[in-house]
């Protein structure tokens, strides 16, 4: 009765009821595969729990939530926001309560997207630039270069390859990595006889 209400009340208001669950689990499979703008999340479902089904959608594909509950206490909203929620409403629930708490939540959900947004950009490239600086040093070792040339030799590894700066370093740090486990598993022998393939073997070798 109270999802019927507030579907009815949503339409009033020109928005559109893409998906309806009746439990925890099935609010998580509606969400991701529908995807919509905003969820009205009861707390008290079967199954799974409204902050846990919050919890999962937040975690898998992020959509603003608004918590509803019978009872309004501080951990329940602490928990609500935990998860995940962006709004809180108590039942019952009228017309003039949803409304400005779909407006606010959809707010609030754009300016915490725009800062997660530029957090995982800014952490990419904190990592992109440690990876370069591993791959300059492994070359500049390898290849006995200064650290001018050895960057030079890096972007260009990326334009003949059309790979990211990221995508190459990891790609040498990998083979670095590789080599020094094979190295310590292979005779000294064996290891030069695999890096100088053109290198002639030894009498002791051939023997």
């Amino acid at each position: 009765m109270v999802s019927q209400g507030l579907a009815l009340m949503l339409s009033q208001s020109g928005h559109a009821v893409v998906g309806l669950a009746t439990d925890g689990e099935a609010a998580v499979k509606e969400a991701i595969e529908k995807k919509p703008d905003l969820i009205l999340m009861d707390l008290k479902l079967p199954e799974l729990s409204g902050i846990e089904a919050t919890a999962r959608i937040m975690e898998q594909s992020p959509i603003p939530v608004i918590a509803i509950t019978g009872f309004q206490t501080e951990y329940t909203s602490i928990d609500a926001a935990n998860a995940g929620a962006f709004g809180y409403l108590v039942k019952p629930i009228s017309a003039s309560d949803l409304l400005p708490a779909i407006s606010i939540a959809m707010a609030r959900f754009k300016s915490w997207f725009t800062v997660k947004v530029e957090l995982e950009q800014l952490r990419d490239t904190l990592e992109t630039r440690k990876f370069t600086e591993q791959a300059k040093g492994i070359i500049m070792q390898r290849l006995q270069l200064p650290e001018g040339p050895a960057y030079a030799h890096l972007r260009e590894k990326c334009r003949n390859q059309q790979k990211t700066m990221k995508q190459a370093s990891l790609e040498i740090i990998e083979a670095e990595h590789n080599f020094i486990e094979q190295l310590a598993k292979e005779p000294p022998s064996r290891m030069r006889s695999a890096r100088f393939g053109n290198e002639r073997p030894s009498q002791t070798e051939q023997t």
